[in-house]
C-alpha cells in the first residue's frame, strides 16, 4: 500500500523533499536520511497513469538561509 492507494476520490497526497535529498549522490544521507530518486518516481507514476504535479517552493531556513523544497502532489480523480 502507498499514499496514492490510500487516497479517496478527489484526494491529494503531498510529499515534501528538500534540495539535499534530491541532489544526493548516495542512497543514504547520514544516519536517518535517504536520497529521493524523483526522476525515477515520476517515470513510475507516468507508467501507472497516476496524475501528479511538482511544485518548487523557496522558503527560508535557519538564520534566513534560503532552502529549496520540492513538493510532489499525487492527484486521484
Amino acid at each position: 500500500m502507498n499514499s496514492y492507494d490510500c487516497l479517496n476520490s478527489s484526494g491529494v497526497a503531498l510529499h515534501f523533499f528538500d534540495e539535499e535529498e534530491l541532489i544526493a549522490e548516495t542512497e543514504r544521507l547520514g544516519k536517518w536520511g535517504w536520497s529521493v530518486p524523483l526522476g525515477r518516481w515520476k517515470e513510475k507514476l507516468s507508467e501507472r497513469g497516476i496524475d501528479y504535479r511538482t511544485l518548487d517552493i523557496a522558503i527560508r531556513g535557519p538564520m534566513g538561509r534560503p532552502l529549496g523544497v520540492v513538493v510532489l502532489a499525487l492527484l486521484k480523480p
